[in-house]
Order: structure tokens, then sequence, then C-alpha cells
């Protein structure tokens, strides 16, 4: 059979997971917490801003009454 050289990296993803060379989830988690942090970030963002687009618009309609 053909003998073929297996690279060595520092981490490997697989099934949606990261390991390290040390099988470690430690990138794993960093990575997770990354985008649970901007997916947080984007969702305060735009409750803010719808919360200030109501405000506004309670605003106007309150004169009417």
């Amino acid at each position: 059979m053909d003998t073929i050289a297996l690279s060595i990296v520092s981490t490997h993803k697989d099934l949606g997971i990261t390991v390290d060379s040390t099988l470690k989830f430690h990138c794993h988690i960093s990575k997770t917490k990354e985008k649970a942090a901007g997916l947080a970030n984007n969702l305060l963002k735009s409750t803010l801003s719808r919360q200030g687009l109501y405000d506004h618009c309670s605003n106007l309609t309150s004169d009417l009454y």
C-alpha cells in the first residue's frame, strides 16, 4: 500500500468541534464565545434602535390625543 504522510496541525475542526493538538477544547470555547458575543451585540443594537423608533413615534402620536 502507498504510504501517505499526515501533516501536523495545531487545531482541527471535525463535526463542528475544534480541538487542539493536546485534545483540549480551549480554541473551540473561545470561538464560540466570540460568536455569542457578536450575536448578543447585534441583538442589543437592534433592540435599542427599535426602542428609539418606538419612543420617537409615541412622542408624535401623544400630541394627537
